[in-house]
């Protein structure tokens, strides 16, 4: 049997629709960036990441589990604000457990789950207050273990800790599996309460190029804006990743 090579006319068609993708997949990405970068120079993305924080900020119970939702890696910058918020809560709430959801070997002395613990440890909070539930690596692998092994009287008082734009995905599978009395605290960064102005001449800075040390809005706001949408992005594709698996 030969081979038969395609006509050219066919072939011709082929690739103007490759062309006609790829020029619409350009533009679609040009045209979100210019976007994004244009929504930085907004409080958009500060409100999106607001929004996704305030499910659950407003219980008023006392909490007999509080939740620390480990981040990315520790030490780390979301992990450390966790565990700073979470004993900040603890020495409110003495009579709470800490449950440490962060994957890792509980038996390993040099492990994460030991350099956790000796974080708590140095502000304050007791060892004999910690429970970690090491095994799940996603939000709802952690809250199903959690369920099972740990909180499992389904009307118990719990808040969870995390970043602000994880709160909704962790309160809404906490909630879905039955999960009754919900709280909620977000770890938004506290502004720093001292003027960054600055006069370039002062510091000996070149007199060709623009002073910016009055623009606080490009020196910082624009970049933590941009910073909040990549961080709204991945949320939002997460979110509608677990509502279609109906975990949401």
């Amino acid at each position: 049997m030969k081979f038969r090579k395609p006509k050219k006319s066919a072939l011709r068609t082929f690739l103007k629709a490759l062309k006609k993708v790829l020029f619409i997949c350009v533009i679609s990405w040009f045209g979100l960036t210019i976007l994004m970068l244009a929504l930085s120079f907004t409080s958009l993305p500060f409100w999106g990441m607001y929004q996704l924080s305030k499910p659950g900020s407003a219980y008023s119970f006392e909490p007999e589990y509080i939740i620390f939702m480990g981040g990315s890696g520790f030490p780390g910058k979301s992990s450390l604000m966790r565990v700073y918020y979470t004993s900040k809560l603890a020495h409110e709430y003495p009579k709470a457990k800490i449950v440490a959801a962060f994957p890792g070997d509980p038996k390993k002395s040099d492990g994460m789950l030991s350099k956790i613990s000796k974080e708590f440890k140095i502000r304050g909070i007791d060892s004999t207050r910690l429970i970690f539930e090491p095994q799940g690596t996603n939000t709802r692998w952690q809250a199903m273990e959690i369920k099972e092994n740990i909180i499992t009287n389904p009307s118990d008082n719990m808040v969870i800790v995390s970043s602000p734009a994880h709160i909704y995905r962790a309160f809404k599978v906490f909630s879905s599996l039955g999960f009754e009395n919900i709280g909620s605290f977000a770890c938004f960064e506290r502004n720093i309460n001292v003027s960054l102005q600055f006069d370039s001449e002062d510091i000996e800075g070149k007199a060709y190029l623009p002073d910016i040390g009055a623009n606080q809005q490009l020196r910082y706001q624009f970049w933590n804006h941009l910073k909040y949408e990549i961080v709204l992005l991945r949320e939002y594709a997460a979110i509608t990743y677990y509502f279609l698996q109906g975990w949401i």
